[in-house]
């Protein structure tokens, strides 16, 4: 005659911790509280591999990729206007012999390459964490709990009182 009781009274759920001492600290809470210690493990995920944009690298590099287009954006409106007064009947950039065309090219060019250099470093810069963020921000400890069904409620509070936050 076996002692194992029949799955269909187990049930299962899980616990999230920030950090593996608070799920290594639950899963002995619920050992002393008389779950089996079989039906415990604790799994470490990453419940998200891309840091949020406030601990990323993402407005450091817009805010230098702004300035190096703008820089860049400058020098090209420059040559172009250069272009505009040597070639007044030939050039496309010349508005119809206008005087203020390299006015309107330098502000045009400026503005393009601070918008095109600001986009491409926060396109670069927010998949990189930053200096300040937790080497490992996005590691969350799981705690898999398999038990009676019958005990589940007082599964889930003495996860909660640990730290954990219910999840399944």
């Amino acid at each position: 005659m076996s002692s194992q009781q029949p799955t269909e009274s187990l049930a299962k759920t899980g616990g999230i911790f920030l950090n593996r001492a608070q799920a290594e600290a639950a899963q002995q809470v619920l050992i002393e509280a008389g779950i089996p210690a079989e039906g415990l493990s604790i799994q470490e995920s990453a419940i998200d591999p891309n840091p949020p944009l406030s601990k990323s690298k993402g407005a450091k590099s817009a805010r230098s990729g702004a300035i190096t287009g703008g820089l860049f954006g400058s020098i090209v409106a420059i040559l172009l206007s250069f272009s505009a007064q040597n070639f007044p009947g030939d050039s496309p950039v010349s508005f119809a012999g206008s005087s203020q065309a390299g006015v309107v090219i330098g502000v045009i060019g400026v503005a393009a390459g601070a918008l095109g250099g600001a986009l491409i470093g926060l396109l670069t810069g927010s998949s990189a964490p930053s200096a300040d963020a937790d080497p490992r921000p996005n590691s969350k400890y799981l705690l898999l709990i398999q038990a009676q069904a019958k005990d589940l409620g007082k599964v889930r509070d003495l996860v909660r009182q640990q730290g954990g936050e219910i999840q399944i």
